[in-house]
């Protein structure tokens, strides 16, 4: 990779060894692109100093990102970015996240739920937007999900407002920013297996169509993929969310989805394209 391709990538949520966030600043780090991670606990120190043992040019900063000063702190630590991935959301050690009935929800509750899934990446984009506009250049991808913008579950409407409302934030995003040079496109995981999942998102995963949760691979790879369209996509969500499953289904060898596999996303483009 020439000095020219090789970019500068912001990875949120990055903290958990086995998490989304530190499996995408691998994969972006793999590919020759200088990674830094960001996320509420001294874990990303950690996550740095192994992606460095793997010959990564990584960094790592802790911030609370759900704070403007922490996320403006961050931004002028980092310096420019090229890449940013708002992975962060869910839950954190220092704000875990809290599923309860709507009715038993807490003004708190809803605050807390909002601020760690969609308040995140909202103060960190506006943080290093003005500089990609700026250059002329720049990739932005949101961590979405399914829950929300597709299904949902008992006990989650924080989370799914919060996720439906980064799709959109998504939408607007790539409306207002193509003429910048600038991409914005949502990937929207369905079950993935990490340390943190529940014993109840990993029965559900059962009855998805590959009989299993998503793994590491899949998340990395959604984020190092984007379609060959214009910069604002009607439906980034479903289509990385198709690729996923079809990919996934046939790994473990589902005829059913591979004769459809033409259905199925297939041209990559790299980030630096």
């Amino acid at each position: 990779m020439s000095p020219a391709t090789i970019k500068r990538a912001l990875i949120t949520g990055a903290g958990a060894s086995d998490g989304i966030g530190f499996a995408i600043a691998r994969q972006l780090g793999h590919a020759g692109h200088t990674v830094v991670l960001t996320g509420a606990s001294a874990r990303v120190l950690d996550r740095a100093a192994e992606l460095r043992a793997e010959d990564i040019d990584a960094v790592a900063v802790v911030a609370d990102l759900t704070i403007a000063a922490d996320v403006e702190r961050l931004r002028a630590s980092t310096g420019t970015i090229d890449i940013l991935v708002n992975n962060a959301g869910m839950g954190s050690l220092a704000s875990p996240s809290v599923d309860k009935a709507f009715l038993s929800m807490t003004e708190a509750d809803w605050d807390q739920g909002i601020d760690v899934s969609l308040k995140t990446a909202f103060l960190v984009t506006r943080a290093f937007l003005p500089a990609m506009v700026e250059a002329g250049y720049g990739r932005i991808v949101n961590v979405a999900s399914v829950t929300g913008p597709l299904v949902s579950f008992e006990g989650t409407a924080a989370y799914s407002a919060a996720k439906a409302g980064m799709v959109g934030l998504t939408r607007t995003l790539a409306l207002e920013v193509a003429k910048s040079g600038i991409t914005a496109n949502a990937v929207a995981p369905g079950w993935i297996e990490t340390g943190s999942s529940s014993e109840m998102e990993r029965t559900a995963a059962l009855h998805t169509p590959p009989a299993r949760a998503g793994r590491m691979k899949w998340p990395q790879r959604s984020c190092s993929w984007h379609r060959k369209a214009p910069a604002m996509s009607t439906a980034p969500c479903w289509w990385s969310t198709a690729a996923t499953a079809c990919r996934n289904a046939r790994a473990e060898g589902s005829k059913a989805l591979r004769r459809n596999e033409a259905a199925c996303p297939s041209d990559r483009l790299e980030f630096g394209a």
